[in-house]
């Protein structure tokens, strides 16, 4: 059934893991005789013909190996995980890219080609600004917490109530947002001292100027300093709780969170399409359940009828 539906397919994308492919009979020789303009598309944790092709990786693995935990935690602490899909996310970015690319080119050419992307290259790729210290030193880029090292102001500042996520980050890149958040901490004179002008030159006194200004935000909660700071081109952002993120009318605004009623779980909150396209808008759906969509799927691409479906379920081959 498989072989049949790569004959008549566009693009194929499989995640299984190393030499799964080749052991079950399809790997891309295979796929590509059946199927000449086929795109198919392999993510795995390390890269082909590498020295650790035959490993297994998830997302915590594969930002280890590519050395985003040595460059995430603070100065004083182990290495620590970044919470977004670096990996899982990142390498489903990269090969949807890929996969485009290919198809272009394959209106060109009029054939198909294997895309393969590993997690621990998306990840490197992800990180190449984070990688100019060692082009420069030859060194291990280190661990800076949430502070910059060419930056000054740029880190996080704790506001009232001071819960758990009571915090703003701030970051001025250029002398008029110095200028603008030193008046509204109420320190206009290091505004006006041209040698803080330059953000490289504030971080020599980075301990000073993160006291001024956490002692000006811990009297305001993060959402007022946010509107304060935003509102005079201070870039500033409320470190928003997952809560704050799915539930928040803002977002809710722009269907940057869509509600959507799942069958078994009832209604929830979902992320909406990034990607806005003036010609081409897209709806958020569900997910399916595993299964659900057999019945069109094997009628509609393999011809089966429904009786021949029923049979597939009780002998547990679908």
């Amino acid at each position: 059934m498989f072989l049949e539906m790569i004959r008549g397919a566009d693009v194929l994308v499989e995640n299984m893991g190393p030499g799964a492919m080749e052991r079950l009979g399809l790997g891309w020789e295979t796929l590509q005789r059946l199927n000449p303009r086929l795109i198919a598309a392999s993510v795995k944790g390390f890269g082909g013909g590498g020295p650790y092709a035959d490993y297994k990786s998830f997302e915590w693995i594969a930002q280890a190996m590519a050395g985003a935990m040595s460059m995430t935690g603070s100065p004083d602490g182990p290495p620590t995980k970044a919470i977004g899909g670096l990996a899982d996310t990142g390498a489903g970015l990269h090969t949807a890219i890929g996969i485009l690319a290919a198809i272009i080119q394959r209106q060109a050419t009029g054939k198909g080609q294997q895309v393969e992307v590993a997690q621990q290259e998306a990840v490197v790729n992800l990180l190449r600004i984070h990688l100019r210290e060692s082009y420069a030193t030859g060194k291990p880029a280190p661990r800076q917490g949430n502070r910059s090292a060419a930056a000054a102001p740029s880190n996080i500042y704790r506001c009232s109530p001071g819960g758990p996520n009571d915090y703003v980050f701030i970051h001025c890149a250029t002398v008029d947002m110095w200028k603008a958040l030193t008046r509204i901490v109420g320190r206009p004179e290091m505004g006006d001292d041209p040698l803080y002008h330059d953000r490289r030159d504030r971080v020599q006194i980075v301990d000073e100027v993160d006291a001024m200004i956490e002692a000006w935000t811990e009297t305001r909660n993060k959402h007022e300093v946010m509107e304060i700071m935003a509102g005079a081109g201070v870039p500033c952002g409320a470190v928003l709780d997952s809560t704050e993120v799915l539930f928040r009318p803002a977002p809710a605004q722009r269907r940057f969170v869509t509600d959507l009623e799942h069958p078994r779980r009832g209604p929830y909150p979902m992320p909406g399409n990034p990607v806005r396209l003036s010609d081409s808008p897209t709806e958020v759906t569900r997910s399916p359940l595993l299964g659900e969509h057999n019945t069109e799927v094997y009628s509609r691409l393999l011809g089966y009828k429904p009786e021949a479906i029923d049979q597939l379920k009780r002998d547990g081959v679908i």
